[in-house]
Protein backbone atom coordinates (compact mmCIF):
# COMPACT_ATOMS: atom_id res chain seq x y z
CA UNK A 1 0.00 0.00 0.00
CA UNK A 2 1.57 3.80 -1.12
CA UNK A 3 0.36 6.89 0.84
CA UNK A 4 1.99 10.19 -0.39
CA UNK A 5 4.75 8.58 -2.35
CA UNK A 6 5.52 6.17 1.01
CA UNK A 7 4.93 2.54 0.70
CA UNK A 8 3.87 0.68 3.94
CA UNK A 9 3.62 -2.98 4.64
CA UNK A 10 1.14 -5.07 6.51
CA UNK A 11 1.86 -6.72 9.81
CA UNK A 12 1.45 -10.26 7.65
CA UNK A 13 3.98 -8.92 5.37
CA UNK A 14 6.71 -7.98 8.37
CA UNK A 15 6.27 -11.31 10.07
CA UNK A 16 6.66 -12.79 6.16
CA UNK A 17 10.07 -11.06 5.94
CA UNK A 18 11.17 -11.58 9.65
CA UNK A 19 10.19 -14.74 9.20
CA UNK A 20 12.59 -15.09 6.70
CA UNK A 21 15.07 -16.44 9.05
CA UNK A 22 13.88 -19.84 10.00
CA UNK A 23 15.22 -21.82 7.08
CA UNK A 24 18.80 -20.17 7.55
CA UNK A 25 18.58 -20.82 11.54
CA UNK A 26 17.86 -24.44 10.84
CA UNK A 27 20.93 -24.79 8.38
CA UNK A 28 23.02 -22.71 11.45
CA UNK A 29 22.17 -25.08 13.84
CA UNK A 30 22.67 -28.55 12.06
CA UNK A 31 25.42 -28.93 15.08
CA UNK A 32 24.50 -29.45 18.45
CA UNK A 33 21.54 -27.86 18.79
CA UNK A 34 19.77 -29.42 15.92
CA UNK A 35 21.14 -32.89 16.58
CA UNK A 36 20.13 -32.15 19.81
CA UNK A 37 16.44 -31.18 19.08
CA UNK A 38 16.21 -34.36 16.73
CA UNK A 39 17.34 -36.38 19.61
CA UNK A 40 14.86 -34.83 21.88
CA UNK A 41 11.86 -34.83 19.51
CA UNK A 42 12.48 -38.94 19.14
CA UNK A 43 12.95 -39.26 23.08
CA UNK A 44 10.87 -36.32 24.38
CA UNK A 45 7.53 -34.99 24.16
CA UNK A 46 7.32 -30.85 24.32
CA UNK A 47 4.04 -29.34 24.24
CA UNK A 48 4.03 -25.47 23.53
CA UNK A 49 0.99 -23.23 24.98
CA UNK A 50 0.59 -20.18 23.32
CA UNK A 51 -1.49 -16.64 22.97
CA UNK A 52 -0.51 -14.37 19.75
CA UNK A 53 -2.75 -11.11 18.67
CA UNK A 54 -0.87 -10.50 16.08
CA UNK A 55 1.30 -13.85 15.00
CA UNK A 56 4.73 -13.34 16.97
CA UNK A 57 3.80 -15.62 19.49
CA UNK A 58 2.67 -17.90 17.04
CA UNK A 59 5.61 -17.66 15.16
CA UNK A 60 7.79 -18.68 17.72
CA UNK A 61 5.56 -20.85 19.09
CA UNK A 62 5.76 -23.34 16.04
CA UNK A 63 9.83 -23.06 15.82
CA UNK A 64 9.53 -24.48 19.20
CA UNK A 65 8.02 -27.53 18.86
CA UNK A 66 5.47 -29.49 16.41
CA UNK A 67 2.74 -29.82 19.62
CA UNK A 68 1.28 -26.04 19.59
CA UNK A 69 -1.62 -25.45 21.74
CA UNK A 70 -3.81 -22.01 21.40
CA UNK A 71 -4.48 -20.93 25.14
CA UNK A 72 -8.26 -19.19 23.98
CA UNK A 73 -9.22 -22.65 22.57
CA UNK A 74 -7.73 -24.68 25.56
CA UNK A 75 -10.02 -22.89 27.52
CA UNK A 76 -12.97 -24.13 26.20
CA UNK A 77 -11.88 -27.45 27.33
CA UNK A 78 -14.26 -29.49 30.62
CA UNK A 79 -10.46 -30.73 31.24
CA UNK A 80 -7.32 -28.93 31.75
CA UNK A 81 -4.87 -31.48 32.77
CA UNK A 82 -1.64 -31.69 31.08
CA UNK A 83 1.30 -33.89 31.01
CA UNK A 84 4.51 -33.79 29.03
CA UNK A 85 8.40 -34.28 29.31
CA UNK A 86 8.83 -30.71 28.66
CA UNK A 87 5.98 -27.87 28.65
CA UNK A 88 6.53 -24.23 27.19
CA UNK A 89 4.17 -21.23 27.28
CA UNK A 90 4.84 -18.76 24.62
CA UNK A 91 3.08 -15.51 24.63
CA UNK A 92 3.60 -11.59 24.45
CA UNK A 93 4.05 -8.96 27.18
CA UNK A 94 1.73 -6.93 28.13
CA UNK A 95 2.54 -3.92 30.35
CA UNK A 96 5.13 -5.66 31.51
CA UNK A 97 2.86 -8.84 32.39
CA UNK A 98 1.18 -11.48 31.08
CA UNK A 99 -2.43 -11.06 29.24
CA UNK A 100 -4.88 -11.94 30.95
CA UNK A 101 -6.50 -14.77 29.19
CA UNK A 102 -2.67 -16.54 30.05
CA UNK A 103 -3.31 -15.48 33.67
CA UNK A 104 -7.11 -17.14 33.71
CA UNK A 105 -5.51 -20.20 31.77
CA UNK A 106 -2.55 -20.80 34.23
CA UNK A 107 -4.74 -20.49 37.46
CA UNK A 108 -7.13 -22.84 35.96
CA UNK A 109 -5.30 -25.99 34.15
CA UNK A 110 -2.34 -28.29 35.76
CA UNK A 111 0.55 -28.80 34.43
CA UNK A 112 3.24 -31.74 34.88
CA UNK A 113 6.49 -31.95 33.74
CA UNK A 114 10.05 -31.92 34.88
CA UNK A 115 10.95 -29.17 32.33
CA UNK A 116 8.71 -26.40 32.37
CA UNK A 117 9.45 -22.57 30.54
CA UNK A 118 8.27 -19.46 29.13
CA UNK A 119 8.95 -17.43 26.27
CA UNK A 120 7.62 -13.48 26.09
CA UNK A 121 7.69 -11.31 23.29
CA UNK A 122 7.88 -7.86 23.13
CA UNK A 123 8.39 -5.02 20.67
CA UNK A 124 9.73 -2.07 23.26
CA UNK A 125 10.63 -2.88 26.55
CA UNK A 126 10.87 -6.11 28.54
CA UNK A 127 11.53 -4.29 31.95
CA UNK A 128 11.00 -6.86 34.66
CA UNK A 129 7.86 -9.26 32.71
CA UNK A 130 10.27 -12.63 33.66
CA UNK A 131 10.46 -11.91 37.20
CA UNK A 132 6.41 -10.93 37.65
CA UNK A 133 5.69 -13.90 35.93
CA UNK A 134 7.75 -16.32 37.94
CA UNK A 135 6.26 -14.25 40.71
CA UNK A 136 2.62 -15.19 39.52
CA UNK A 137 3.00 -18.54 38.27
CA UNK A 138 4.58 -19.67 41.70
CA UNK A 139 1.51 -18.37 43.57
CA UNK A 140 -0.48 -20.77 41.01
CA UNK A 141 1.59 -23.79 41.93
CA UNK A 142 3.37 -23.58 38.27
CA UNK A 143 7.08 -23.82 39.02
CA UNK A 144 9.39 -23.23 35.92
CA UNK A 145 12.77 -23.45 35.12
CA UNK A 146 13.77 -21.53 32.39
CA UNK A 147 11.76 -17.44 31.65
CA UNK A 148 13.25 -15.15 28.93
CA UNK A 149 11.92 -12.36 26.76
CA UNK A 150 12.91 -12.39 22.64
CA UNK A 151 12.84 -8.71 21.53
CA UNK A 152 10.46 -8.72 18.00
CA UNK A 153 9.23 -6.31 15.63
CA UNK A 154 6.48 -3.93 17.31
CA UNK A 155 3.41 -4.74 15.37
CA UNK A 156 0.64 -2.64 17.59
CA UNK A 157 0.02 -0.37 14.62
CA UNK A 158 -1.99 2.00 16.71
CA UNK A 159 1.50 3.30 18.03
CA UNK A 160 4.13 2.14 15.87
CA UNK A 161 5.00 1.94 12.28
CA UNK A 162 5.47 -1.18 10.55
CA UNK A 163 8.28 -0.07 7.90
CA UNK A 164 10.17 1.45 10.59
CA UNK A 165 10.45 -1.61 12.66
CA UNK A 166 11.47 -3.72 9.89
CA UNK A 167 14.44 -1.33 9.12
CA UNK A 168 15.31 -1.99 12.96
CA UNK A 169 17.93 -4.94 13.69
CA UNK A 170 16.92 -6.33 16.68
CA UNK A 171 19.18 -9.77 16.52
CA UNK A 172 15.69 -11.61 16.83
CA UNK A 173 17.19 -14.38 14.82
CA UNK A 174 20.45 -14.32 16.83
CA UNK A 175 18.58 -14.42 20.13
CA UNK A 176 15.97 -16.96 18.86
CA UNK A 177 18.57 -19.35 18.20
CA UNK A 178 19.92 -19.08 21.85
CA UNK A 179 16.87 -19.64 23.17
CA UNK A 180 16.52 -23.32 21.48
CA UNK A 181 19.66 -24.02 22.49
CA UNK A 182 19.81 -23.60 25.75
CA UNK A 183 16.15 -25.22 26.00
CA UNK A 184 18.01 -28.26 24.05
CA UNK A 185 19.90 -28.25 26.97
CA UNK A 186 17.29 -27.87 29.31
CA UNK A 187 19.18 -24.89 30.83
CA UNK A 188 17.80 -23.28 34.02
CA UNK A 189 17.65 -19.46 33.90
CA UNK A 190 15.35 -16.89 34.69
CA UNK A 191 15.78 -13.49 33.63
CA UNK A 192 16.04 -10.68 35.42
CA UNK A 193 14.79 -7.27 34.33
CA UNK A 194 15.49 -3.99 34.21
CA UNK A 195 12.97 -1.20 35.34
CA UNK A 196 14.27 1.76 33.58
CA UNK A 197 12.50 5.04 34.51
CA UNK A 198 10.17 2.46 35.53
CA UNK A 199 9.06 2.04 39.60
CA UNK A 200 6.88 -1.15 40.45
CA UNK A 201 3.97 1.00 42.16
CA UNK A 202 3.39 2.90 38.45
CA UNK A 203 3.71 -0.66 37.00
CA UNK A 204 1.27 -2.52 38.93
CA UNK A 205 -1.12 0.40 37.96
CA UNK A 206 -0.26 -0.14 34.00
CA UNK A 207 -0.92 -3.82 34.76
CA UNK A 208 -4.22 -3.59 36.19
CA UNK A 209 -5.76 -0.79 33.93
CA UNK A 210 -3.92 -1.73 30.40
CA UNK A 211 -5.19 -4.47 28.19
CA UNK A 212 -8.07 -6.04 29.44
CA UNK A 213 -9.01 -7.94 26.71
CA UNK A 214 -12.17 -6.68 26.06
CA UNK A 215 -12.07 -5.34 22.70
CA UNK A 216 -15.06 -7.36 21.38
CA UNK A 217 -17.01 -4.37 21.85
CA UNK A 218 -14.57 -3.04 19.16
CA UNK A 219 -15.56 -5.81 16.77
CA UNK A 220 -17.58 -4.66 13.20
CA UNK A 221 -18.86 -7.65 11.33
CA UNK A 222 -19.43 -6.51 7.36
CA UNK A 223 -22.20 -8.59 6.58
CA UNK A 224 -22.33 -7.74 3.41
CA UNK A 225 -18.84 -9.07 2.79
CA UNK A 226 -19.50 -12.04 5.09
CA UNK A 227 -19.94 -15.69 3.17
CA UNK A 228 -20.15 -17.70 6.20
CA UNK A 229 -17.12 -19.35 6.00
CA UNK A 230 -16.21 -19.47 10.11
CA UNK A 231 -12.52 -19.20 9.48
CA UNK A 232 -12.41 -15.89 11.71
CA UNK A 233 -14.32 -17.79 14.54
CA UNK A 234 -11.32 -20.48 14.23
CA UNK A 235 -8.23 -17.87 14.17
CA UNK A 236 -9.48 -15.16 16.93
CA UNK A 237 -6.52 -15.12 19.44
CA UNK A 238 -9.44 -14.22 21.81
CA UNK A 239 -12.70 -16.43 21.13
CA UNK A 240 -14.55 -13.16 20.47
CA UNK A 241 -16.50 -14.23 17.62
CA UNK A 242 -19.42 -16.66 17.07
CA UNK A 243 -20.79 -18.14 13.68
CA UNK A 244 -22.59 -21.28 14.07
CA UNK A 245 -25.93 -21.34 16.00
CA UNK A 246 -25.23 -17.68 17.36
CA UNK A 247 -27.83 -16.86 19.30
CA UNK A 248 -28.81 -13.16 21.32
CA UNK A 249 -31.42 -11.81 23.37
CA UNK A 250 -31.79 -8.58 24.43
CA UNK A 251 -34.31 -6.98 26.73
CA UNK A 252 -33.98 -2.73 26.95
CA UNK A 253 -36.12 -0.23 28.79
CA UNK A 254 -36.23 3.64 28.43
CA UNK A 255 -38.15 5.94 30.12
CA UNK A 256 -38.05 9.88 30.37
CA UNK A 257 -39.95 12.16 32.97
CA UNK A 258 -41.45 15.61 32.00
CA UNK A 259 -41.56 17.62 34.71
CA UNK A 260 -43.45 20.70 34.39
CA UNK A 261 -44.77 20.35 31.40
CA UNK A 262 -44.53 22.88 28.80
CA UNK A 263 -48.61 24.21 28.44
CA UNK A 264 -50.38 27.49 26.26
CA UNK A 265 -52.98 29.08 27.98
CA UNK A 266 -55.00 31.82 26.82
CA UNK A 267 -54.80 35.27 29.07
CA UNK A 268 -57.75 37.38 29.16
CA UNK A 269 -60.41 34.23 29.71
CA UNK A 270 -62.42 34.30 32.49
CA UNK A 271 -64.25 31.08 33.88
CA UNK A 272 -68.12 31.63 34.13
CA UNK A 273 -69.48 30.68 37.36
CA UNK A 274 -71.39 27.34 37.68
CA UNK A 275 -69.71 26.31 34.47
CA UNK A 276 -71.88 24.64 31.93
CA UNK A 277 -73.47 21.26 32.55
CA UNK A 278 -74.50 18.63 29.27
CA UNK A 279 -78.14 16.62 29.54
CA UNK A 280 -76.66 13.19 30.87
CA UNK A 281 -73.33 14.40 31.98
CA UNK A 282 -72.06 13.88 36.15
CA UNK A 283 -70.32 17.29 36.51
CA UNK A 284 -70.39 20.68 34.52
CA UNK A 285 -67.27 21.30 32.45
CA UNK A 286 -65.65 24.90 32.58
CA UNK A 287 -67.39 27.27 30.64
CA UNK A 288 -64.99 30.63 29.58
CA UNK A 289 -65.68 34.28 28.88
CA UNK A 290 -63.90 36.87 27.23
CA UNK A 291 -62.58 38.97 29.56
CA UNK A 292 -62.27 41.78 27.22
CA UNK A 293 -58.76 42.71 27.41
CA UNK A 294 -57.80 45.85 24.98
CA UNK A 295 -54.82 47.00 23.29
CA UNK A 296 -53.71 50.80 23.49
CA UNK A 297 -55.84 51.23 20.25
CA UNK A 298 -59.00 50.35 21.65
CA UNK A 299 -58.81 46.45 20.46
CA UNK A 300 -59.97 43.15 22.13
CA UNK A 301 -57.24 40.88 22.27
CA UNK A 302 -56.62 37.33 23.72
CA UNK A 303 -52.68 37.08 24.20
CA UNK A 304 -51.33 33.86 24.79
CA UNK A 305 -48.94 32.76 27.14
CA UNK A 306 -46.34 29.83 27.39
CA UNK A 307 -45.65 28.42 30.94
CA UNK A 308 -44.56 25.32 32.69
CA UNK A 309 -47.47 23.34 34.87
CA UNK A 310 -47.32 22.85 38.46
CA UNK A 311 -48.46 19.28 38.53
CA UNK A 312 -49.27 17.79 35.43
CA UNK A 313 -45.49 15.93 34.38
CA UNK A 314 -45.74 13.94 30.84
CA UNK A 315 -43.72 11.04 30.39
CA UNK A 316 -42.31 8.69 27.77
CA UNK A 317 -41.88 4.59 28.57
CA UNK A 318 -40.90 1.62 26.39
CA UNK A 319 -40.08 -1.62 26.83
CA UNK A 320 -38.13 -3.89 23.96
CA UNK A 321 -37.11 -7.37 23.62
CA UNK A 322 -35.41 -8.56 20.48
CA UNK A 323 -34.03 -12.36 19.74
CA UNK A 324 -31.55 -13.44 17.17
CA UNK A 325 -30.29 -16.42 15.69
CA UNK A 326 -27.94 -17.51 13.16
CA UNK A 327 -26.42 -20.39 11.21
CA UNK A 328 -23.22 -20.90 9.97
CA UNK A 329 -24.96 -22.06 6.67
CA UNK A 330 -26.28 -18.75 5.76
CA UNK A 331 -29.71 -18.44 7.66
CA UNK A 332 -30.70 -15.81 10.12
CA UNK A 333 -34.07 -14.98 12.15
CA UNK A 334 -34.90 -12.18 14.20
CA UNK A 335 -37.73 -11.22 16.02
CA UNK A 336 -38.40 -7.78 18.06
CA UNK A 337 -41.41 -6.76 20.39
CA UNK A 338 -41.43 -2.85 21.42
CA UNK A 339 -44.58 -1.78 23.79
CA UNK A 340 -44.94 2.16 24.46
CA UNK A 341 -46.54 4.43 26.37
CA UNK A 342 -46.40 8.33 26.15
CA UNK A 343 -48.77 11.17 27.83
CA UNK A 344 -48.08 14.79 27.07
CA UNK A 345 -49.90 17.84 28.05
CA UNK A 346 -49.61 19.25 24.13
CA UNK A 347 -48.17 17.15 21.12
CA UNK A 348 -46.42 20.26 20.16
CA UNK A 349 -47.62 19.91 16.43
CA UNK A 350 -47.99 23.37 14.21
CA UNK A 351 -45.48 25.67 14.04
CA UNK A 352 -47.18 28.73 15.55
CA UNK A 353 -48.20 29.38 19.77
CA UNK A 354 -51.95 29.37 18.33
CA UNK A 355 -51.55 25.44 16.81
CA UNK A 356 -50.11 24.49 20.64
CA UNK A 357 -53.40 26.19 21.95
CA UNK A 358 -55.98 24.62 19.44
CA UNK A 359 -54.92 21.98 17.68
CA UNK A 360 -55.10 18.18 18.92
CA UNK A 361 -56.02 19.73 22.49
CA UNK A 362 -58.99 17.35 22.99
CA UNK A 363 -59.83 18.23 26.48
CA UNK A 364 -62.65 17.93 29.30
CA UNK A 365 -62.43 21.41 30.45
CA UNK A 366 -61.08 23.89 27.60
CA UNK A 367 -57.44 24.38 26.87
CA UNK A 368 -56.70 26.81 29.30
CA UNK A 369 -56.84 23.57 32.02
CA UNK A 370 -53.90 21.51 31.30
CA UNK A 371 -54.70 17.66 31.29
CA UNK A 372 -52.95 14.77 30.33
CA UNK A 373 -53.44 12.73 27.93
CA UNK A 374 -52.18 10.31 25.43
CA UNK A 375 -49.40 10.95 23.05
CA UNK A 376 -51.02 10.83 19.16
CA UNK A 377 -48.26 9.26 17.73
CA UNK A 378 -46.38 6.77 19.37
CA UNK A 379 -47.77 3.31 18.94
CA UNK A 380 -48.28 1.13 22.10
CA UNK A 381 -47.26 -2.41 20.47
CA UNK A 382 -45.05 -2.38 17.58
CA UNK A 383 -43.93 -6.31 15.91
CA UNK A 384 -40.50 -6.73 13.73
CA UNK A 385 -39.85 -10.23 12.17
CA UNK A 386 -36.89 -10.79 9.72
CA UNK A 387 -35.75 -14.11 7.92
CA UNK A 388 -32.94 -14.18 5.89
CA UNK A 389 -30.75 -15.90 4.02
CA UNK A 390 -27.25 -15.36 2.61
CA UNK A 391 -25.95 -18.35 0.10
CA UNK A 392 -22.42 -17.32 -0.71
CA UNK A 393 -19.65 -18.68 -2.95
CA UNK A 394 -16.13 -17.58 -4.07
CA UNK A 395 -17.69 -15.06 -6.99
CA UNK A 396 -19.97 -13.89 -4.88
CA UNK A 397 -23.20 -14.35 -2.65
CA UNK A 398 -27.03 -14.16 -3.08
CA UNK A 399 -29.15 -12.55 -0.64
CA UNK A 400 -32.86 -12.70 0.59
CA UNK A 401 -34.68 -11.30 3.28
CA UNK A 402 -38.57 -10.81 3.98
CA UNK A 403 -39.41 -8.55 6.41
CA UNK A 404 -42.46 -8.45 8.43
CA UNK A 405 -43.95 -5.09 10.53
CA UNK A 406 -47.12 -4.67 12.40
CA UNK A 407 -48.01 -1.45 14.34
CA UNK A 408 -50.83 0.89 15.60
CA UNK A 409 -51.64 3.46 13.30
CA UNK A 410 -54.40 4.84 10.93
CA UNK A 411 -55.72 8.27 9.45
CA UNK A 412 -57.96 10.80 10.20
CA UNK A 413 -58.72 12.77 7.00
CA UNK A 414 -54.80 12.69 5.29
CA UNK A 415 -52.91 12.76 8.56
CA UNK A 416 -51.81 9.79 10.24
CA UNK A 417 -52.03 8.63 14.19
CA UNK A 418 -51.41 5.58 16.53
CA UNK A 419 -54.22 7.17 18.69
CA UNK A 420 -57.23 8.98 18.74
CA UNK A 421 -59.75 10.77 20.53
CA UNK A 422 -63.74 10.69 20.83
CA UNK A 423 -65.13 14.45 20.82
CA UNK A 424 -68.13 16.48 20.76
CA UNK A 425 -69.04 17.42 17.50
CA UNK A 426 -68.41 21.35 16.22
CA UNK A 427 -70.61 22.54 13.17
CA UNK A 428 -69.04 23.76 10.26
CA UNK A 429 -68.50 27.42 10.10
CA UNK A 430 -68.06 27.17 14.06
CA UNK A 431 -64.98 25.47 14.07
CA UNK A 432 -63.23 25.59 17.35
CA UNK A 433 -66.19 27.16 19.35
CA UNK A 434 -66.42 24.02 21.67
CA UNK A 435 -68.74 23.31 24.56
CA UNK A 436 -66.54 24.91 27.02
CA UNK A 437 -66.38 28.11 24.54
CA UNK A 438 -62.34 28.62 24.85
CA UNK A 439 -62.08 28.84 21.29
CA UNK A 440 -59.26 26.32 21.61
CA UNK A 441 -59.91 22.92 22.81
CA UNK A 442 -62.50 20.22 21.01
CA UNK A 443 -64.08 18.81 24.19
CA UNK A 444 -64.08 15.18 25.00
CA UNK A 445 -67.04 13.41 25.10
CA UNK A 446 -69.14 11.34 27.86
CA UNK A 447 -69.46 7.75 27.54
CA UNK A 448 -72.50 7.27 29.55
CA UNK A 449 -73.77 4.31 31.11
CA UNK A 450 -76.92 2.44 30.00
CA UNK A 451 -79.49 4.02 32.18
CA UNK A 452 -77.83 7.44 31.58
CA UNK A 453 -78.03 7.18 28.14
CA UNK A 454 -82.01 6.39 28.39
CA UNK A 455 -82.37 9.83 30.63
CA UNK A 456 -80.22 12.11 27.55
CA UNK A 457 -82.32 14.05 24.80
CA UNK A 458 -81.77 12.90 21.47
CA UNK A 459 -82.93 14.09 17.85
CA UNK A 460 -84.50 10.74 17.72
CA UNK A 461 -84.78 6.74 19.70
CA UNK A 462 -83.33 5.35 16.47
CA UNK A 463 -80.19 7.97 16.99
CA UNK A 464 -80.12 7.09 20.50
CA UNK A 465 -80.26 3.08 19.82
CA UNK A 466 -77.41 3.80 17.14
CA UNK A 467 -75.28 5.32 19.59
CA UNK A 468 -75.40 2.95 22.55
CA UNK A 469 -74.80 -0.05 19.33
CA UNK A 470 -71.64 1.55 18.43
CA UNK A 471 -70.56 2.30 21.98
CA UNK A 472 -71.29 -1.73 23.11
CA UNK A 473 -69.18 -2.52 19.69
CA UNK A 474 -66.07 -0.10 19.62
CA UNK A 475 -63.22 -1.79 21.91
CA UNK A 476 -62.74 1.42 23.78
CA UNK A 477 -66.03 3.38 24.54
CA UNK A 478 -67.43 -0.20 25.51
CA UNK A 479 -64.43 -0.44 28.60
CA UNK A 480 -65.34 2.98 30.18
CA UNK A 481 -68.91 3.54 30.36
CA UNK A 482 -69.43 6.08 32.85
CA UNK A 483 -66.52 7.93 32.32
CA UNK A 484 -65.03 10.77 30.30
CA UNK A 485 -63.28 9.82 26.98
CA UNK A 486 -59.85 10.32 27.23
CA UNK A 487 -57.16 12.13 24.93
CA UNK A 488 -55.96 9.72 22.50
CA UNK A 489 -57.87 6.96 24.45
CA UNK A 490 -58.67 4.80 21.46
CA UNK A 491 -55.77 3.59 19.42
CA UNK A 492 -55.85 2.93 15.35
CA UNK A 493 -56.07 -0.38 14.37
CA UNK A 494 -53.12 -3.18 13.20
CA UNK A 495 -51.16 -2.32 10.03
CA UNK A 496 -49.46 -5.16 8.87
CA UNK A 497 -46.45 -4.54 6.34
CA UNK A 498 -44.69 -7.19 4.23
CA UNK A 499 -41.23 -6.67 2.56
CA UNK A 500 -38.98 -8.41 0.47
CA UNK A 501 -35.45 -8.12 -0.66
CA UNK A 502 -33.01 -9.57 -3.16
CA UNK A 503 -29.97 -8.86 -4.08
CA UNK A 504 -27.03 -10.64 -6.10
CA UNK A 505 -23.51 -9.73 -5.12
CA UNK A 506 -20.55 -10.23 -7.72
CA UNK A 507 -16.79 -10.13 -6.36
CA UNK A 508 -14.19 -8.03 -9.00
CA UNK A 509 -10.77 -8.17 -7.97
CA UNK A 510 -8.98 -4.62 -8.51
CA UNK A 511 -5.42 -4.71 -7.95
CA UNK A 512 -5.67 -7.33 -5.37
CA UNK A 513 -8.57 -5.56 -3.52
CA UNK A 514 -12.04 -7.29 -3.95
CA UNK A 515 -14.82 -4.77 -4.85
CA UNK A 516 -18.43 -5.23 -5.02
CA UNK A 517 -21.52 -5.36 -7.59
CA UNK A 518 -24.67 -5.72 -5.97
CA UNK A 519 -27.74 -5.76 -8.56
CA UNK A 520 -30.88 -5.29 -6.00
CA UNK A 521 -34.51 -5.78 -5.95
CA UNK A 522 -36.73 -4.32 -3.10
CA UNK A 523 -40.36 -4.68 -3.33
CA UNK A 524 -42.17 -2.97 -0.43
CA UNK A 525 -46.01 -4.34 0.77
CA UNK A 526 -46.07 -7.58 -0.96
CA UNK A 527 -49.43 -8.80 0.14
CA UNK A 528 -51.15 -5.39 -1.36
CA UNK A 529 -49.23 -6.94 -5.06
CA UNK A 530 -50.62 -10.42 -4.25
CA UNK A 531 -54.50 -9.13 -3.46
CA UNK A 532 -55.38 -5.34 -3.81
CA UNK A 533 -57.58 -5.85 -0.34
CA UNK A 534 -54.45 -6.41 1.51
CA UNK A 535 -51.66 -4.46 2.94
CA UNK A 536 -54.29 -1.26 3.37
CA UNK A 537 -54.16 1.41 6.00
CA UNK A 538 -57.59 2.08 7.35
CA UNK A 539 -58.80 5.58 7.17
CA UNK A 540 -61.74 6.52 9.96
CA UNK A 541 -63.96 9.65 8.89
CA UNK A 542 -64.41 11.63 11.48
CA UNK A 543 -63.91 11.42 15.66
CA UNK A 544 -66.38 14.08 16.37
CA UNK A 545 -69.27 11.44 17.23
CA UNK A 546 -71.67 13.39 19.02
CA UNK A 547 -73.40 16.98 18.42
CA UNK A 548 -75.11 18.46 21.48
CA UNK A 549 -77.77 21.68 19.68
CA UNK A 550 -80.54 23.31 20.56
CA UNK A 551 -81.13 21.43 24.00
CA UNK A 552 -80.68 17.35 21.93
CA UNK A 553 -78.03 15.03 21.22
CA UNK A 554 -77.22 13.54 17.69
CA UNK A 555 -74.59 10.87 17.16
CA UNK A 556 -72.85 10.76 14.12
CA UNK A 557 -71.34 6.99 13.16
CA UNK A 558 -67.70 7.10 11.52
CA UNK A 559 -67.21 5.12 9.11
CA UNK A 560 -63.80 3.00 8.32
CA UNK A 561 -62.40 3.23 4.65
CA UNK A 562 -59.29 2.69 3.02
CA UNK A 563 -56.89 4.98 2.98
CA UNK A 564 -55.91 6.21 -0.86
CA UNK A 565 -52.24 6.60 -0.59
CA UNK A 566 -48.76 4.94 -1.41
CA UNK A 567 -48.67 3.44 1.51
CA UNK A 568 -51.63 1.43 0.79
CA UNK A 569 -50.03 0.11 -2.56
CA UNK A 570 -47.83 -1.98 -3.36
CA UNK A 571 -44.01 -0.27 -4.65
CA UNK A 572 -40.83 -2.02 -6.25
CA UNK A 573 -37.03 -0.48 -6.48
CA UNK A 574 -34.33 -1.95 -8.70
CA UNK A 575 -31.17 -0.85 -7.65
CA UNK A 576 -27.05 -0.87 -8.78
CA UNK A 577 -24.35 -0.44 -6.37
CA UNK A 578 -20.52 -0.63 -6.74
CA UNK A 579 -18.66 -0.93 -3.40
CA UNK A 580 -14.66 0.17 -3.67
CA UNK A 581 -12.44 -1.59 -1.12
Amino acid sequence: MKENNKEYITRREALKRMGAFATLLSLELSGVSSLASCANKKAKRRIIFFFTATGNSLFVAKLLSDDVRSIPQELKKSELNYEADEIGFVFPDYAASAPLIVREFVSKATFRAPYIFSVITYGNAAVNVCEWWNRFANEQGLQQQYIKSLLMVDNYLPVFDMNEQIKIDKHTDENLATIIEELAAQKEYIEKGDLGWFNEEGLERLRASHFPMTAERLIAINQEKCIGCGFCTRVCPRGNLKLTGDGNLTIEGIYNKDFNSVTVTKLGMVEKEGGIRLPGEPEARTYWESGNIRNKDGETVNPYLINNTDDVDGYYASVSAQVSKTWGFGLSLTAAYTYSSAKNVIDGIGDQVTSAFSTNTFNKNGSNVPELGYASYVSPHRILLNVGYRLAHKSGASNFGLYYEAFRQGYIGSYSYSRYSYTMYVQSGKYQNPVTNDRGAVNLIYIPTREELDGMPFTSDENREEYWKFIRNDDYLSKHTGEYSKRGGAVMPWQHMLNFRFSQDFYVNVKGRRNTISLGLDVNNIANMLNRDWGNVKRISTTNILKYENGAYTFNKPTWSKYAGTISTWSAMFSIRYTFN
